[in-house]
């Protein structure tokens, strides 16, 4: 019997730890430039979004690149994100107006 609430309590400590499924850096503007292989600013296209059929919480939306900060320019820019985040990038970019940075 003891070793049963030992073993409960051992398990209940190491299950209220708190676990986190992804983690990011945060990084100033600066290091975000330097970083990256292209830097644009634009607005996504959310008439033409694309979907490779494996993953039903990422679509690529077509990105309408304005100015070129960094990098090549291509014809089509696809932007990857979370399909639960469409609402609200869809919503700030209709009321504001304004650019994305990628």
């Amino acid at each position: 019997m003891k070793s049963c609430v030992f073993v409960t309590i051992l398990l209940s400590i190491f299950l209220a730890s708190t676990v986190y499924g992804t983690t990011w850096e945060d990084l100033k503007p600066e290091e975000v430039v330097k970083r990256a292989t292209i830097v644009v600013e634009g607005k996504f296209d959310f008439y033409t979004y694309y979907t490779d059929g494996t993953s039903s919480l990422t679509i690529g939306f077509a990105f309408k690149a304005d100015k070129l900060y960094k990098g090549h320019e291509f014809d089509l820019i696809m932007v990857a994100a979370d399909e639960n985040d469409k609402e609200w990038i869809e919503k700030h970019q209709k009321i504001t107006g304004d650019s994305f940075y990628f």
